[in-house]
């Protein structure tokens, strides 16, 4: 027969069990910072990155990528319509200014060339026998009009004379009116006359303005096209490299048609992106860093493209060496937008301790130990750090030491 546990006793034992349980716990916690107190965690020094704290400039820099190009570039277009009769030097050759590279056909151009010719001809023919016969009209108003003065001076002859009969009594007060109305007839028709010949002039010589101007408009297309059939044959401007050259022989290239790129390599600058959202910081004469090869490199931005492609903005940079022997065409290189600048400031070289973060904890060696810090973050760039809550020749741990965040000390085994 089963003998019921009163109820008081259950709850001692409860009791005494979660006390139990509770002192295990604490046991345990301080067994563990015991541990911690007299075990501190170590690390192996020569695994390692360390650099010391130093008092010097520092400039803070967005990253771009770029690509050397040369700083000087020609592109040669087509004059005219016209096929490639002959390439002289193929792409990767030096040559110096003058020098022909490509031979254009003229023959469609020669049959333009006569159609025009034949043109402008026709129009002066036609321009000569249309001044021939303005001259012609223009005479035979000038003959009307001699012969018009000489029928006035007859008609004031006949006008005088009729005065004089009526004087006398043998002519009457009807003829010398009459006379008189003759004579201002004609006058008036003499006016009329050299007013249709001023008016004649005028437009002759309008008319004779806008011939010229068409002959000369003639003349202009004419001349335009002798002088592209003379650039036919395509020479170097300049001393350079031959980029690129269009080759095949026989094909039609159209006018303005690339067909040569002339580069100079003995300087060169670089073309850059980055993304649009730094857009802001991009200035034309900013400051610049190009690493190129391991080199470092100074210039300036000289131009911004206005227009965003793929989210990149795009720029160019001049280089104060732009003739250094580490630059080759299309060698992609770092570039480093400066958009701060400070001296005399503690820096240290970046690592990965550096999580990003204005304030964060860092290690810094003494003796067999690294002590934990707390550091403030300024200007930072791809090399350098500013650091500020150390002294100059403290030596800083570059590794993530994330694992450590905990720790206030660490022991620096074979040290």
């Amino acid at each position: 027969m089963d003998i019921e546990i009163p109820q008081e006793e259950l709850q001692k034992q409860s009791r005494s069990r979660n006390i139990k349980i509770a002192a295990l716990v604490l046991l345990v916690v301080l067994l563990f910072f015991g541990f911690r107190i007299f075990i501190k965690p170590s690390v192996d020094y020569r695994t390692l990155k360390t650099a010391q704290v130093a008092t010097g400039p520092i400039q803070a820099s967005l990253t771009a990528t770029g690509t050397v190009v040369p700083e000087y570039e020609q592109s040669i277009s087509s004059p005219l319509q016209a096929r490639i009769d002959s390439v002289y030097h193929p792409a990767g050759t030096l040559v110096k200014a003058g020098t022909p590279i490509l031979k254009l056909d003229l023959s469609y151009s020669q049959v333009e060339l006569e159609k025009l010719e034949d043109g402008l001809q026709k129009r002066r023919n036609e321009a000569n026998l249309i001044r021939l016969r303005m001259e012609k009209n223009l005479a035979d108003l000038q003959a009307q009009y001699d012969i018009k003065k000489l029928r006035i001076s007859s008609l004031e002859s006949e006008l005088e004379s009729e005065r004089k009969l009526q004087q006398i009594g043998g002519g009457t007060g009807e003829s010398v009116r009459q006379a008189e109305l003759s004579l201002q007839i004609a006058r008036r028709e003499l006016q009329q006359l050299q007013e249709q010949i001023s008016n004649q002039q005028q437009t002759n010589k309008a008319d004779l303005t806008t011939l010229q101007f068409e002959i000369s408009i003639d003349q202009k297309s004419v001349n335009e096209l002798k002088r592209r059939m003379q650039q036919a044959e395509i020479r170097a401007e300049r001393d350079g490299v031959i980029v690129y050259v269009k080759d095949k022989l026989g094909t039609t290239v159209g006018a303005g048609e690339e067909l040569v790129r002339l580069a100079d390599l003995s300087r060169f600058k670089v073309s850059a992106s980055m993304s649009e959202a730094y857009a802001s910081e991009l200035k034309s004469g900013g400051k610049v860093l190009v690493r190129a090869a391991n080199q470092d490199l100074y210039g300036m931005i000289t131009s911004i493209k206005p227009e965003v492609k793929g989210g990149l903005v795009t720029f160019e940079v001049g280089l104060e060496e732009g003739n250094a022997p580490v630059l080759r065409p299309n060698l992609q290189v770092d570039v480093y937008v400066v958009t701060a600048y400070k001296e005399n400031v503690l820096v240290v070289r970046n690592g990965a301790f550096y999580k990003g973060k204005q304030d964060q904890k860092v290690f810094v060696v003494r003796g067999d130990k690294a002590e934990a810090r707390s550091v403030d973050i300024g200007l930072t760039n791809v090399d350098m750090v500013e650091i500020s809550g150390l002294q100059e020749g403290d030596e800083l741990i570059l590794n993530d030491m994330s694992e450590y965040a905990q720790a206030e000390e660490l022991e620096l085994e074979n040290r």
